[in-house]
């Protein structure tokens, strides 16, 4: 190189041209920009600040991002999804975390009413669906808001639960604890962690079962490098026995929302671990189907 430099010198001192393509660049090395964190954007915008009564910790909520405590694990993540259930007399916003180790994904359900944050219902890898009263405020419009969130690296997949109900069909089927699902052509694994029985929901009948869905296997490997995991919540209706949907997902990292339509057919009941219904003693509980 030393010998490079003095001969290129050289030329340049006796005024004979260098050819471009053997100008050194002594510049130093340009770093390439950081990869920028997914975003997406959500249908709504809202602030909320409060806490929970029982497991669930100070909860704040700003322009969607969201940060709270579950069991004394502080998680990160965001608003995703709001639905007005005037027949229930609630607003419900759907927050999803990871936990800052990513040993845990949860779903907390905040139930708006009138400003205030009266009840949350919060599932979990670790949690059953449950709900507790909760106290704070919350302010939301129907603005659309771009969210970028800084989500932990999601490490861990739920326990096996059998949820005792069957479906067959060609691109959605469930043996009671485990399944495949067919998502934008591509076959991802459907994993339960938690039921809903909505049979006596205003708007109802329907079942609801919460899912991981992972697009491949994980083996030891982190989330991310295995490829997508989701939320997403599959719909059953005892009065539309050949009817099944997928909705109210969200995926990690890339935060897209898949949704489905399927045909099946289905047989069980859900059996009563990690599942809670209406009767249980808390505000109405159940996520109401999107329309068809």
């Amino acid at each position: 190189m030393r010998s490079l430099l003095i001969t290129l010198l050289a030329l340049v001192s006796l005024g004979c041209p260098v050819d471009a393509d053997s100008k050194l660049d002594t510049a130093p090395p340009q770093d390439s920009d950081p990869p920028q964190a997914p975003s997406m954007q959500a249908e709504f915008l809202l602030d909320a600040s409060g806490y929970g009564t029982d497991r669930l910790g100070g909860i704040e909520v700003h322009a969607n991002l969201a940060t709270l405590e579950l069991s004394g694990v502080a998680h990160r993540g965001l608003a995703y999804q709001h639905h007005d259930w005037q027949s229930a007399g609630y607003v419900l916003f759907d927050l999803l975390t990871v936990a800052q180790d990513g040993s845990n994904l949860a779903v907390t359900y905040l139930y708006g009413q009138d400003g205030q944050l009266p009840y949350a219902y919060t599932e979990s890898f670790a949690h059953p669906l449950d709900w507790e009263t909760s106290g704070g405020t919350v302010e939301w419009s129907e603005t659309p808001t771009t969210v970028q969130p800084d989500i932990p690296e999601l490490v861990a997949r739920p326990a096996p639960l059998d949820v005792g109900i069957g479906i067959d069909g060609d691109e959605l089927w469930l043996d009671g604890q485990s399944g495949e699902i067919l998502l934008d052509g591509a076959r991802y694994e459907l994993l339960p962690f938690a039921t809903v029985d909505c049979t006596d929901c205003p708007g109802g009948p329907w079942l609801e079962i919460h899912c991981l869905l992972t697009a491949d296997e994980p083996a030891t490997m982190t989330w991310r490098q295995a490829g997508q995991a989701c939320f997403g919540i599959v719909y059953l209706f005892p009065n539309d026995p050949d009817y099944a949907q997928l909705s109210y997902g969200i995926c990690l990292p890339d935060l897209q929302t898949p949704s489905g339509d399927y045909e099946v057919s289905w047989s069980g009941s859900l059996a009563t671990a990690r599942s809670r219904s209406a009767s249980s003693g808390g505000p109405t509980v159940g996520r109401p189907p999107r329309r068809r």
